[in-house]
């Protein structure tokens, strides 16, 4: 194996080619890019890479491209142009491959930009590793704004070298050509080649490439910038037309026949989650959303049955419920029922919450599916869980916002439906509010619903008003949870962790009270202010905050003390203070008149410098 020393130099024409060791072959195929190629070539030939050949593929551009890109081989001995005879972007690709003579293979669009380094990068990581495939980062960015999709994919957190690719099957998520450097001979011995079709042309030979690949090396380095720009012009911008999708459909159909032939149980695992939790369903849903009232057709539909058939299950149960849920309406062909749980998916991606509407939606798609698939063994599916996970968890998240009164009608008909019982929540829900709140929708209690759903926002209570009377404190504040939920107030103390004494709470229509006595001697100390919310068999704890208002100093005769915690979020905090005796309070008086004459100022007989605890 060679090692490569590099020497960058961005100077265009500093690098001329030689045919016979040539290193580098940049493969660029072009279709009416005039306004973005000068950019991308000025990127590529600033790379400096010694042995770099740039063989620019045109595919029947009609715009200025073709003259860009002669200019700049005439300037530019790395450049060399060919004219496809046959359309296709896949076809140019194939063309420049078979034209090729480097070691390496990297692809580049010519809308894009490769940034400085890249490809020096990639070329020392293969040189020094020998492996097949080098992957890098990547960024796509817009006129508005600039995004790294890779951000949270394990595979490229860091780099690796020399890994065999089922050690990182995550890398199966990127199968775009544009950010990797390919060893040339890869792709030649094992007759991989583009398919000239609408869309996806790169998924199926990514995916045997990297099948193929005895090793390969991750490197950290941003390579490749991809231009996300709008207009028909631009492939990516028509996701949502049907003839792109079948194409997708049918191209992941037969990279999910590759993946189960291959056999890894780490790679089909990676693979099943990328179709079933994001590639496929962004697809579908996509192009669902664009039908704008038409049908399915009947094109799309065999699409998706070939493609469930022959994928991998695994992925399929881990996937976010309404996922699920999409595909197994589109499997059993219920179209209606698969349209408007899109455009409920979607409305709430837009809004951030369910309305009822929405939430109905979902659940009449949960039925549709359920009779579609009863008695039919060779669809798999748990009905109840679908209901838990689609219906009840959004509920957690977006009762509160619709309303008892709105929520009635559709909490009355899941409860009716028989499609979800109290030993089915057991199973799909964690124990807590939401198993809490499938258990008040059982009951048919849209009130206690919509109380629960609020409950899980409620992080504090505060306190607006504190008064001290001798033996007793009262305070009170607004109200934030709903009617069906009891309070109790509890006083735990700082010193062991436990409730040390409970009061119950008088809740108004818009506020709350509690009347707290002298808990006694043996509750002395400073004790945290905790609510007790609960409903049913179900409480949540939440700490008392003052409103940052002054607090009340405690007299002589006062045995508790109001204080708010400042490091601690302005917990409120009542000490519980033993009755001065006469030589306690000679010692006091002593203390306050050494205070006086050091400058120390004293607040309510303590020294105004002890702890956190603050009056206001």
């Amino acid at each position: 194996m060679n090692s490569l020393s590099l020497v960058v130099d961005p100077l265009i024409g500093s690098a001329p080619v030689d045919r016979d060791g040539t290193l580098l072959s940049v493969v660029i195929p072009t279709h009416n890019v005039e306004p973005w190629i000068d950019e991308l070539l000025t990127s590529v030939l600033a790379q400096g890479l010694p042995g770099m050949e740039v063989i620019v593929v045109d595919d029947h551009s009609v715009d200025g491209t073709l003259e860009r890109v002669r200019r700049r081989a005439d300037l530019d001995p790395r450049v060399r142009l060919i004219e496809a005879r046959d359309a296709g972007g896949a076809t140019a690709r194939n063309i420049g491959v078979a034209s090729s003579a480097g070691r390496y293979i990297v692809f580049a669009d010519g809308d894009d930009i490769v940034p400085h380094g890249a490809y020096v990068a990639m070329v020392e990581s293969a040189e020094n590793s020998g492996s097949d495939i080098v992957f890098g980062d990547y960024l796509k960015f817009s006129t508005t704004s600039t995004w790294n999709p890779t951000k949270n994919w394990p595979g490229h957190r860091s780099q690796r070298n020399s890994v065999p690719f089922a050690s990182e099957p995550s890398l199966i998520r990127g199968r775009a050509c544009w950010n990797k450097l390919f060893r040339r001979s890869l792709l030649t011995d094992n007759g991989i080649t583009f398919p000239e079709v609408p869309r996806s042309n790169d998924i199926v030979p990514m995916t045997k490439a990297y099948l193929a690949a005895r090793r390969v090396d991750v490197v950290e380095d941003c390579v490749y910038l991809y231009r996300q720009r709008p207009g028909t012009s631009s492939m990516t911008a028509r996701a949502g037309a049907e003839v792109a999708s079948v194409s997708y459909l049918t191209q992941e159909a037969e990279c999910a026949r590759l993946i189960v032939l291959h056999d890894d149980d780490a790679v089909m695992s990676a693979y099943s989650s990328l179709i079933f939790d994001s590639d496929a369903w962004v697809h579908l849903h996509g192009y669902l959303l664009g039908l704008d009232g038409s049908n399915v057709s009947a094109e799309v539909l065999a699409a998706v049955d070939a493609l469930f058939d022959a994928a991998p299950r695994e992925g399929f149960a881990r996937a976010a419920a309404h996922k699920r849920l999409l595909f197994g309406l589109l499997r059993v062909h219920e179209t209606a029922a698969a349209l408007a749980l899109t455009r409920a998916v979607a409305m709430r991606a837009e809004t951030g919450a369910y309305d009822v509407e929405g939430l109905r939606a979902v659940f009449s798609a949960v039925r549709v599916l359920a009779d579609a698939i009863a008695g039919e063994p060779s669809f798999v599916l748990d009905v109840p869980r679908l209901v838990a996970e689609a219906v009840i968890v959004p509920l957690v998240h977006d009762g509160d916002s619709i309303g008892a009164a709105a929520l009635s009608g559709l909490v009355g008909e899941i409860a009716t439906s028989g499609l979800l019982d109290g030993r089915d929540l057991e199973l799909n829900l964690p124990v807590g509010l939401a198993r809490a709140l499938g258990r008040s929708v059982l009951a048919a209690d849209a009130e206690a619903v919509v109380a629960l759903s609020g409950m899980q926002s409620i992080s504090t209570v505060t306190t607006d008003a504190v008064g001290l009377h001798e033996g007793r404190v009262e305070m009170s504040g607004p109200r934030v949870w709903g009617r069906p939920v009891s309070a109790e107030l509890h006083l735990v103390a700082q010193s062991k962790g436990q409730v040390g004494h409970a009061v119950p709470v008088e809740t108004g229509r818009t506020s709350w009270s509690v009347d707290i006595e002298d808990p006694g001697r043996q509750h002395a100390g400073r004790h945290s202010l905790e609510l007790v919310l609960s409903i049913g068999d179900f409480s949540k704890k939440v700490p008392v905050v003052s409103a940052r208002m002054p607090l009340p100093v405690p007299g002589h005769k006062d045995v508790l003390a109001v204080f708010s915690d400042r490091k601690k979020g302005w917990r409120m905090v009542i000490e519980r203070r033993r009755k001065p005796t006469m030589v306690r309070r000679v010692l006091t008086a002593g203390r306050r008149a050494g205070a006086r004459l050091s400058g120390r100022r004293t607040r309510g007989g303590q020294d105004a410098t002890e702890g956190l605890l603050e009056t206001h």
